[in-house]
C-alpha cells in the first residue's frame, strides 16, 4: 500500500477492476487474491463459524397480535393522540389557525362572486387556491408523522396493536379539525 494512501481507498481500487485501464491484468490480480482467501485457513474456520451457526438457526416469528379487543385497542390510541394533538401545538394549532385564516379568507372571496357565468373563472381559482392551500398544510404535519411512524413500527412489531387501529385513531382525532375548517368554508 503507498504511504499516505486511505487503506479502503486501497482496498477498493485493489478489488474494483470496473476503472482499470487494464482489464486482464486486473481481472487475474482479482482472481489470485480471491483463490488466495479461498485457500486460506481463515476462510476454513470462517466456513466451520457459519456452518455452526447456521444449525442453530430458528424461524424469526411473526408479530403477535394483541390479545386485547379492537375497541379497547382503538380508544388508548384515540387517547393517546388527543393528549399528543392538545401538547403539540405545531402540528395541530397553527394548522387550526391557517385555517382560520384561510376559511375567512375563502368566505370573503365567495361571497363576493355572482352566480353567472362571468364569476366561473374566479370559483374555478378559489376551489384551486383552497385545495392546494390544503395540500401545502399537510407539510407542517411531516415531523409529527415522523415520530407517529416511528412509534407505531415499534409497537407493531411488538404485537401491541395493528396498522387498522393506528390508522382509525389517528383519522377521528384529525376529524374535528376538518370539520372545523370545511364548516367554516360553507
Amino acid at each position: 500500500m503507498p504511504l499516505y494512501m486511505n487503506p479502503a481507498e486501497f482496498v477498493l481500487d485493489l478489488m474494483n477492476i470496473d476503472f482499470s485501464n487494464r482489464q486482464d491484468v486486473a481481472q487475474d490480480r482479482l482472481e489470485s487474491i480471491r483463490s488466495g482467501w479461498v485457500n486460506s485457513p481463515g476462510s476454513a474456520e470462517l466456513s466451520m463459524q457459519i456452518r455452526a451457526a447456521n444449525e442453530h438457526v430458528t424461524d424469526l416469528s411473526t408479530p403477535k397480535s394483541s390479545k386485547r379487543n379492537f375497541p379497547i385497542i382503538l380508544m388508548t390510541l384515540i387517547h393517546r393522540a388527543f393528549i399528543k394533538s392538545y401538547r403539540d401545538v405545531i402540528a395541530y394549532g397553527v394548522r387550526i389557525a391557517m385555517y382560520t385564516g384561510l376559511a375567512i379568507m375563502m368566505g370573503t372571496v365567495w361571497l363576493r362572486l355572482h352566480t353567472n357565468q362571468d364569476e366561473i373563472q374566479p370559483f374555478i381559482n378559489a376551489i384551486f387556491f383552497g385545495s392546494a392551500f390544503m395540500s401545502f398544510m399537510a407539510v407542517a404535519y411531516v415531523p409529527s408523522f415522523l415520530e407517529d411512524r416511528a412509534t407505531f413500527v415499534k409497537e407493531r412489531a411488538n404485537g401491541l396493536y395493528g396498522a387498522s387501529a393506528f390508522m382509525l385513531s389517528n383519522f377521528i382525532i384529525g376529524l374535528p379539525y376538518l370539520c372545523k375548517y370545511f364548516l367554516r368554508i360553507n
